[in-house]
């Protein structure tokens, strides 16, 4: 397939046209690169893939997506194609690799520090006992009552975080997808909104359960914590609010989405 399959116009920056250049796949892991990959630059807390540029050109990348104000080093030969982010870019790449699988199906995202998993579970249920074909993704599993679509953790224990990667994610809802599943219900971590490892995504409901003190490791403060499980709002057509958490008040003010306020304290 062509490169501007995945990366559109306005998209960019390069010297080089994507219609001009053929990609066998996309990856943001370097051991995973084959010849004729589209190598995407991620920087992370403890490595930055731009350093990696010369052992993806070695191996065969066919392109390469890096950062805008990365620091790097053009491997000769090998076209490069800068974007405002390679995360939001790597999303929308697999999302648009798979076939946007998401725009075909009914998705409900749960945030909230805690009861994700509780309320994705019963909802799930729900849909299933209402005869809806109905996949959930989270924590303990990624599934419908038919099939597990969860990779094996022995073999892929990277891969076993409550809201997959974007190379583990967009391949399993197009599985999803096409063994006919309309509805799914999803755990979306404050790390994947963060990271926009769901940017390709539109929930027809989002829903936020309550917010405490949890992985300020990565967030560093509450308001950070607290913008970050607001990007599902930005992103969903209406969003259930749980308003005995302190936080409700300030998650909401100039969302863009319809509220549908409830609680067992709130009134």
């Amino acid at each position: 397939m062509k490169l501007s399959s995945v990366l559109l116009a306005g998209e960019y920056l390069s010297e080089h046209s994507p219609d001009e250049i053929e990609i066998e796949g996309v990856t943001a892991v370097h051991t995973e690169v084959r010849p004729g990959m589209l190598f995407v630059c991620l920087r992370g807390t403890r490595y930055d893939a731009h350093n990696l540029l010369a052992t993806v050109a070695r191996a065969g990348a066919a392109a390469a997506l890096v950062e805008a104000g990365a620091d790097y080093t053009p491997p000769k030969g090998m076209p490069l194609f800068t974007v405002k982010s390679t995360r939001r870019a790597y999303a929308f790449a697999m999302s648009r690799l798979c076939g946007n699988p998401g725009e075909e199906m009914t998705l409900i995202g749960v945030t909230g520090t805690n009861g994700k998993t509780s309320t994705s579970t019963m909802l799930y249920t729900i849909l299933r006992e209402a005869g809806l074909p109905t996949a959930l993704i989270g924590t303990v599993s990624c599934r419908s009552d038919e099939k597990c679509y969860s990779p094996d953790p022995n073999t892929e224990p990277r891969r076993t975080m409550t809201t997959p990667d974007p190379d583990i994610l967009y391949p399993m809802l197009a599985d999803m997808k096409r063994d006919g599943i309309r509805y799914v219900i999803m755990e979306t971590s404050s790390h994947a909104l963060a990271l926009e490892k769901l940017a390709p995504l539109r929930f027809t409901v989002g829903i936020f359960t309550n917010l405490s003190p949890e992985h300020l490791d990565f967030h560093h403060t509450m308001e950070n914590y607290l913008a970050a499980k607001a990007v599902l709002l930005t992103q969903s057509d209406c969003c259930v609010v749980n308003f005995d958490s302190e936080y409700a008040e300030p998650l909401v003010k100039g969302a863009p989405c319809e509220i549908l306020r409830c609680g067992a304290v709130y009134h």
